[in-house]
């Protein structure tokens, strides 16, 4: 992953925990993942939308894509993702609200979790449908990471030899299995 987006993930992180920037509603875990999908997803249009070198760029492209990165986060959080997490806390309140006193500890409890578990389920749909294996790979590891084509090799190499041992195994079962067949045969005959 590109040190620029690592810096703008944590500040961007840290900026939303401590309240730097307006937030209506307190940092959960919810905004959170949604910080992360929103660089996930900015990093994907950066890999796809320009033939762009990890290691070149001047520092002040760099610094001005970090605050470019920084900003749009705590916009997006503003204009996308308080919306909705509002939204989704009042229609859970619709669909579980009860007359006056009728309310148990229980009903609470589940009341409080249900709108996370909702905006966590969509934020993990957006994940699944939206992003490969190999753009979450991008994200969150660097190159040092990744297998070498040495290192390929040699599992496939090994993966060859697993299998041909299985087959010599397979074969030699069904030695034993028609010998012990031909054997009760023979006892069988023999009655």
């Amino acid at each position: 992953m590109e040190k620029v987006y690592i810096c703008a993930l944590i500040t961007s992180i840290l900026c939303h925990q401590t309240n730097l920037f307006y937030n209506p509603i307190e940092a959960t875990k919810e905004s959170t993942v949604f910080i992360y999908l929103i660089l996930m997803a900015f990093l994907k249009i950066h890999c796809q939308s320009w033939d762009y070198d990890r290691h070149c760029g001047d520092v002040r492209v760099k610094i001005m894509q970090f605050l470019t990165l920084c900003v749009t986060v705590q916009v997006l959080l503003l204009i996308a993702w308080f919306p909705l997490s509002i939204i989704v806390h009042h229609f859970v309140n619709m669909a579980w609200h009860h007359g006056p006193g009728e309310r148990d500890w229980l009903v609470k409890l589940i009341q409080d979790n249900s709108a996370s578990f909702i905006l966590l389920a969509l934020e993990f749909c957006a994940l699944f449908m939206g992003f490969e294996m190999i753009d979450i790979l991008r994200f969150f590891l660097s190159r040092d990471d990744l297998l070498s084509e040495s290192a390929l090799s040699i599992v496939i190499e090994q993966r060859e030899r697993v299998l041909s041992w299985k087959k010599q195994n397979q074969r030699k079962r069904r030695r034993r299995s028609k010998d012990k067949d031909n054997h009760i045969l023979k006892k069988i005959e023999s009655r």
